[in-house]
């Protein structure tokens, strides 16, 4: 089982206010909700703090209705839209598929288990493999008596061209900005690209298409990403533009996912088959997230010895993100103590049950010493005699003349002997 240690936390007994980490799709991680360090000098019952987690609330594919979440995500989690390394694809192709990439992981989809992918000229992805060196579709509705065309434009569509033969909304596929758009026509640093990043157990295949010019519209040019991410198998999309060419197929679009019979589907809000624009300075991103059965196992609190201390309460705090609570975590109570304690996560894979990963996330309570109270002692003058500094032992003194609040002073105070009584 695959396991990271994550940030280590040192904390000394009192929290402060917690700060919360962005959870990411990327990768399985817990991430504690306590700042790097927490430091405050303990009573002497003051040894246990309860903890919380945010984790990734990672699930099945199921080929289901509703099989994904789809939420709107920052444009700013983009990867570079070209990339040093990248192999190229479909140059200066129209309407075609790549051949067969392989994955080096498995990618769960639809309840499918896939480690092939065919990229489409016309921004689809698909887990077909049949498609590869085939020709690819693009028609969302009729152009008069040259081609027909589907009767709804959205997806789910299992449109296929009685014309040309092919699947124009292709099966088992990501529909990363779905449109008809021509890679052989002419473009300022035009291309199709894909490429591998990251190690086990958090790689990633980003997929680019880059100022691909839209058929008819010639001028148009559109470039988008799309992202897929080894054992989250979340899939991100981001549109950086894309132009509506109204006098070529309707101007329609789709942004979403379609399974293998072309029966269910999910589609991004707005982008389903509809005349939609995005600019350089609206661009959009999206995040489709499995929706089946948890593959999280369980939340642990672990001590130093890995023993399982206690099990976190684990509850959806939103769409994609898990918390785990620990009612305590306890250091002992002399001062220098110091406990170290693991927050784990197991999850299961979404491809072989009998496999799993993990995340962990560390912690350490130190127990601080007591600062003691200061001593001092009654002074004696007679009216009017000369009188000395005050003196007290102790670190660190601060001197009030007042019993609460006030201002301090480092310096110790002279008393006056002018005035017959007791004073403070």
């Amino acid at each position: 089982m695959n396991r990271f240690v994550r940030n280590a936390i040192a904390i000394t007994c009192l929290l402060f206010n917690a700060s919360v980490y962005g959870q990411s799709t990327s990768c399985a991680a817990v991430n504690l909700n306590h700042a790097d360090t927490l430091i405050f000098n303990c009573l002497p019952n003051d040894t246990c703090v309860g903890l919380t987690a945010v984790l990734p609330d990672i699930r099945q594919t199921a080929n289901t209705a509703n099989a994904y979440l789809v939420q709107s995500v920052p444009y700013t989690g983009h990867y570079p839209f070209q990339m040093t390394g990248a192999t190229q694809v479909l140059v200066n192709q129209d309407d075609a598929y790549s051949g067969v990439i392989n994955l080096p992981f498995t990618f769960c989809f639809y309840g499918g288990q896939y480690n092939q992918i065919v990229i489409g000229a016309n921004g689809t992805l698909s887990f077909h493999e049949l498609y590869a060196n085939q020709s690819c579709g693009f028609e969302m509705c009729s152009n008069g008596t040259w081609y027909p065309g589907p009767a709804n434009p959205g997806i789910p569509n299992n449109f296929s061209s009685s014309q040309w033969g092919w699947d124009s909304y292709p099966r088992n596929a990501i529909f990363a900005c779905f449109q008809d758009i021509d890679p052989s026509l002419p473009a300022v640093n035009k291309g199709i690209e894909w490429k591998l990043e990251g190690t086990a157990p958090c790689r990633k295949l980003i997929v680019n298409w880059r100022n691909i010019p839209q058929f008819s519209c010639t001028s148009n040019t559109t470039t988008f990403q799309c992202v897929l991410y080894e054992n989250t198998n979340a899939i991100e999309i981001y549109v950086a533009e894309k132009p509506a060419c109204t006098t070529w197929n309707c101007g329609y679009a789709v942004i979403g996912v379609q399974n293998d019979a072309r029966t269910q589907a999910v589609a991004a809000p707005g982008r389903n088959g509809a005349v939609w624009t995005t600019n350089t300075s609206n661009s959009e991103g999206w995040r489709f997230i499995p929706n089946g059965p948890s593959l999280l196992q369980q939340v642990s609190l672990l001590n130093a010895s890995n023993q399982t201390v206690s099990i976190g309460t684990v509850a959806v705090s939103s769409p994609g993100q898990l918390t785990a609570s620990f009612a305590n975590a306890c250091v002992g109570g002399v001062a220098g103590d110091i406990a170290k304690y693991y927050v784990k996560a197991d999850y299961i894979s979404c491809s072989n049950p009998m496999n799993g990963f993990g995340a962990l996330d560390s912690i350490v309570l130190i127990k601080n010493p007591i600062t003691p109270s200061p001593t001092t002692s009654t002074i004696t003058y007679c009216q009017n005699q000369a009188t000395v500094p005050l003196t007290a032992s102790g670190t660190n003194l601060k001197w009030y003349t007042t019993a609460t609040g006030g201002v301090s002073t480092l310096t110790p105070p002279t008393p006056s002997s002018a005035t017959v009584g007791t004073f403070t």
